[in-house]
């Protein structure tokens, strides 16, 4: 199905809406990771990167607080992209994700909030897995899926040599993510 131009508007809005909370939120820069953060919202129907919605450059940090790299664009996103994609392919209903810095005080503060936590073990994927270029998002979500039979809030991992640790908060709208993200700034 074609998106119109009113979804991609209400869209890009929705990031909008996010980005300016992030960027308004000193206490945010604490969950930056080094690979910095990026959002990604998908249209209703959305099948390929192109119709998924992201801060072109990512957020990162200036002068001490959250900022855009670039604009809110279509087709901005990659791996948090591949991982909304990936994910509505469990569970069509999954239109928003946002990585996010992993630490293990972090990790257990959340485990005392109503938000559910999946933890994958990167060191499981196979080494052709992981050498395939952009497969390790599909690889993270079909191994948390056949475990757990849902999409988790949040999806962590402890890294691997080159890639960071990370978690991954996934919600069904836009209004749940920012919900889901007070609810982590609580906890820093």
């Amino acid at each position: 199905m074609q998106s119109n131009n009113s979804d991609r508007n209400t869209i890009l809005a929705d990031v909008r809406e996010i980005t300016d909370f992030i960027c308004k939120t000193k206490n945010y820069c604490k969950l930056i990771p080094e690979v910095r953060t990026n959002v990604a919202v998908a249209l209703p129907n959305a099948t390929t990167l192109d119709e998924i919605a992201g801060v072109d450059g990512r957020i990162t940090i200036v002068g001490g607080m959250p900022k855009c790299a670039g604009p809110i664009i279509f087709g901005a996103t990659n791996h948090t992209g591949r991982l909304v994609l990936t994910a509505r392919r469990y569970d069509p209903n999954i239109s928003a994700v946002i990585n996010i810095k992993y630490t293990p005080e972090l990790i257990e503060k959340l485990h005392k909030t109503n938000l559910l936590l999946a933890e994958i073990d990167r060191t499981n994927q196979s080494s052709d897995t992981s050498a395939t270029e952009n497969s390790s998002m599909s690889w993270i979500i079909k191994n948390i899926y056949d475990t757990y039979q849902k999409i988790p809030d949040i999806i962590w991992d402890v890294g691997e040599i080159g890639k960071e640790p990370m978690l991954r908060l996934f919600a069904k709208s836009t209004k749940s993510l920012l919900e889901k993200i007070k609810i982590i700034l609580e906890c820093v």
